[in-house]
């Protein structure tokens, strides 16, 4: 499920894709999400949960600076007990959180409202899921395949 309205946003920014603006990331970094950005700037549209699971984080990346990394964001706990699989959800650059840690959410359940918060040029949501790995790392996975 696509955590905003399909028709009304366009893949600014894909998985996968080189930083090419310097100084921003080290050389040869990749993007670990995609974004999403609306197609009218004005908009500031409610973002929906993709997945059922667990808030395992509701709040700023960094407290002290909020225009850090991800700024506001939410991360979900995704388990799926009939593949085994075990991911987060990472919904970022929020303007507004409407859940909170340990709360239970089901696919579609309403979470935010798309902001530019943290390190962001402007209104987008960086949605960027990591699968749980061997030795207990949790990399980055193309998020395409929940985007339905």
């Amino acid at each position: 499920m696509w955590p905003v309205d399909r028709k009304q946003f366009i893949i600014s920014f894909p998985y996968g894709a080189l930083y090419s603006l310097p100084n921003w990331f080290k050389k040869g970094t990749t993007h670990k999400g995609i974004d999403l950005a609306p197609k009218n700037k004005l908009m500031r549209p409610d973002i929906y949960a993709s997945v059922d699971g667990l808030v395992i984080h509701s709040g700023y990346q960094n407290e002290e600076n909020k225009k850090e990394g991800f700024g506001l964001y939410v991360c979900i706990l995704f388990i799926d007990k009939s593949s085994y699989k075990v991911e987060l959800h990472y919904f970022a650059h929020l303007e507004l959180s409407n859940v909170f840690k340990d709360q239970k959410v089901l696919k579609g359940d309403k979470i935010g409202v798309m902001g530019s918060s943290g390190f962001s040029t402007s209104t987008h949501l960086h949605y960027e899921v990591r699968r749980l790995g061997g030795r207990g790392i949790f990399s980055p996975i193309n998020p395409k395949d929940y985007l339905t």
